[in-house]
């Protein structure tokens, strides 16, 4: 279960590797390829890396598709396709980060021992010092 949660995440570091490949610097393409392998680390800190770096990915195709729309439209050539296909992109990026909120993948990389858990445990506290 927690791989068809990560898959998402992989397609679209892979994805943005490739874009950078072919309009980037190759640290980009590096840094594409390397920032998943902070989950190794199973600490929800890792998670947040690649969230954030996912959510930057998204924003970096909205980027592209302004520029590649604005230049279309200035040579008179048709966007709207190009527009649809790098929007469902950005969407895809983004609703990968998001699904790294999954409780399968906080679970897996300890959200429990944070804040939440630590609130858990107040609670139970005070319900057995009300008891």
């Amino acid at each position: 279960m927690l791989l068809i949660c990560l898959t998402p995440m992989l397609f679209s570091v892979l994805i943005l590797a490739a874009h950078f490949l072919r309009s980037g610097p190759i640290i980009l393409v590096l840094l594409c390829l390397i920032v998943p392998l902070t989950l190794f680390v199973r600490r929800i800190w890792a998670v947040r890396v690649v969230q954030l770096f996912l959510l930057l990915g998204a924003a970096e195709w909205l980027r592209t598709l302004i520029v590649l729309v604005r230049d279309r439209q200035a040579q008179g050539e048709p966007w709207l396709r190009l527009a649809i296909v790098l929007g469902t992109v950005a969407t895809f990026t983004a609703v990968a980060a998001l699904i790294m909120q999954a409780r399968r993948v906080r679970d897996h990389y300890g959200a429990t021992h944070g804040a939440a858990a630590t609130l858990r445990q107040v609670d139970a506290v005070e319900r057995s010092q009300h008891h």
